[in-house]
């Protein structure tokens, strides 16, 4: 193999701030060097680290793990954006109309501080390539604007559409016209684009026209080697339905936690319905659901996984949207653990229902999160289930471990080593 080259890998998101954007960021950086490139991750900065250093270096490279790592702070951190889920966003026709009027996005003082400290660092980051993730488009526009990056190879990962509720959905013509021309002209000037999903690049190509050979699509997984069997936890009294990772509502949490509301006494007195993520624990006791519902909060992915495998059974939630462009992240953990799995669906042939009837059709039920009676009737059936899969059966089939970050990090390594 040749000598390593740098890619400097520009995430907004990054561990240990939660979330599946985060999540695909490190595993790629944890990888990449067993292909022949070295990372060099920038992303925003954190309560307990100074990104200004004395001298004439603004910004610092800091080994973080799987690669060098430069935070660059941001008005608000990570954290802060990520707020726990009390139900679905009520609608504000002021702050719509003032968001309307802007055509950046709120991450634009973070990338305008990281351009400004880059200038000043005098070539001491010299990339061969670019690697940068939407959302947001502020990390998408920064590698054609920084001096230090202008001129070099850059590959555009999309996890989202670009306007849409998981990107920047616009909220008035101007920033629809804006940010559709942004979009255009960030596919044009990358050298390639990576997608999530096929579904994601057949939009690109009928939608843009973009030519098929430059679009590679590289989707979530699940890292292998940090999904290993550990010692379950089995000393809760209750049966446990478990939700690991982070609540969002275009996943639909409210349509579920209105059936278990209205379907209650038909619910075993046994069963807690866990959520290990950002569930508000008031919005839960607000709607009279604290002696069915758990909320353990975020905690780090090794206890994570821990719950995951400790699950009596796993609960995905799969939205419209999600279930149209991509898959939930954590999907593919749930599939490593071995623990059955409840899906529920807002639209019915989600990506995940596919996937799943692919690789556990065994140990997945499925309901339409639309019905409050199938719900009830599913976690009845999936708890039941249950009593007949034994622990600690990690899943280790090819068809996973298709999954497994490691070769998802080599398929992007192909891509680098193209476009350079």
């Amino acid at each position: 193999m040749a000598a390593n080259r740098t890619v400097l890998m520009i995430s907004y998101w990054y561990p240990p701030t939660p979330g599946a954007g985060a999540q695909r960021a490190a595993g790629f950086a944890r990888h990449l060097g067993e292909y022949g490139w070295n990372p060099l991750v920038l992303t925003a900065g954190r309560d307990d680290f100074d990104p200004r250093t004395s001298g004439n270096h603004p910004l610092k490279a800091v080994p973080d793990g799987d690669a060098l790592i430069i935070r660059e702070s941001d008005f608000r951190t990570p954290e802060d954006a990520l707020a726990n889920y009390a139900g679905p966003p009520r609608p504000n026709r002021f702050r719509a109309w003032l968001r309307g009027l802007s055509v950046s996005d709120r991450f634009g003082l973070w990338a305008c501080g990281v351009a400004f400290a880059m200038e000043r660092c005098h070539g001491e980051f010299q990339p061969d390539c670019v690697w940068a993730s939407f959302p947001p488009q502020s990390c998408a526009l920064l590698p054609f604007e920084m001096r230090e990056t202008r001129g070099r190879p850059v590959v555009l990962d999309l996890r989202d559409p670009w306007l849409g509720p998981g990107g920047h959905p616009p909220a008035s013509w101007r920033q629809r016209r804006v940010w559709g021309a942004r979009e255009r002209w960030c596919i044009d000037a990358a050298k390639a684009v990576v997608v999530i999903s096929e579904a994601m690049r057949d939009d690109l190509v009928s939608r843009l026209h973009v030519p098929t050979e430059r679009i590679t699509v590289i989707p979530n997984g699940f890292d292998a080697q940090r999904c290993r069997p550990v010692e379950v936890l089995r000393s809760r009294p209750a049966l446990t339905l478990t939700h690991v990772g982070s609540v969002a509502h275009r996943n639909r949490p409210d349509l579920l936690l209105t059936a278990l509301a209205a379907g209650r006494q038909r619910l075993s007195p046994t069963l807690r319905v866990r959520f290990v993520g950002n569930l508000s624990a008031a919005y839960v006791a607000g709607l009279g659901l604290a002696d069915v519902v758990e909320t353990a909060g975020l905690v780090p992915s090794a206890e994570a996984w821990r719950e995951t495998c400790s699950a009596d059974a796993l609960l995905l939630l799969v939205g419209e949207y999600v279930g149209r462009w991509g898959h939930n992240a954590k999907m593919f953990e749930y599939l490593r653990s071995g623990r059955p799995i409840l899906c529920l669906e807002e639209a019915p042939g989600s990506n995940d229902r596919r996937l799943l009837e692919q690789l556990a059709p065994e140990r997945t039920v499925y309901a339409s999160l639309t019905s409050p009676v199938e719900i009830i009737d599913a976690i009845h059936r999936v708890i039941e289930l249950a009593k007949s899969i034994p622990f600690g059966q990690i899943n280790e089939s090819p068809g996973l471990m298709r999954y497994d970050r490691r070769r998802l990090a080599g398929e992007l390594a192909d891509v680098l080593n193209r476009v350079v």
